[in-house]
């Protein structure tokens, strides 16, 4: 079930977004967990924050904020994270995931952008976001980590 993330839910965040760093490169840049916290909780702040859960348990989540680009002043979602432990991958909760957040975009009329930056399965997590009706803007390239 996808439903809107509140504060009750920060500390499942926590172990959510842990695991998800735990995934990222070596190297990546140490947790600060005070300014995680506060991520999360302006993200819920917002109402941009979605969870996948089963019998009470969270197994995904995708949350953001709202910004602008540097050449713009018009508003996009960006997410600020986009994870599914890796039990539940085979899944339905990444897709449901995302379909909750482009609703979300077409009620508040609010363009969204979306990435992955970390993982292995690059080409599986692309095609998930194909399959999502997201199109595809461009690449991520890293130097020293």
């Amino acid at each position: 079930m996808i439903r809107v993330a509140s504060y009750l839910d920060i500390p499942a965040h926590l172990m959510l977004l842990s695991e998800m760093h735990a995934e990222a490169p070596d190297g990546y840049g140490a947790l600060n967990w005070a300014k995680v916290v506060r991520k999360i909780t302006d993200a819920i702040d917002q109402g941009i924050v979605f969870v996948y859960e089963e019998d009470g348990q969270i197994f995904g989540s995708i949350g953001g904020e709202i910004g602008t680009d540097w050449w713009s002043d018009d508003h996009a979602f960006g997410d600020l994270w986009f994870y599914v432990r890796k039990d539940k991958r085979a899944s339905k909760a990444g897709f449901a995931l995302l379909k909750a957040i482009k609703q979300w975009g077409k009620d508040n009329e609010v363009s969204l952008r979306v990435a992955h930056v970390f993982g292995g399965d690059v080409d599986r997590t692309d095609a998930l976001y194909a399959r999502a009706g997201f199109k595809r803007l461009g690449s991520v390239y890293s130097e020293g980590i």
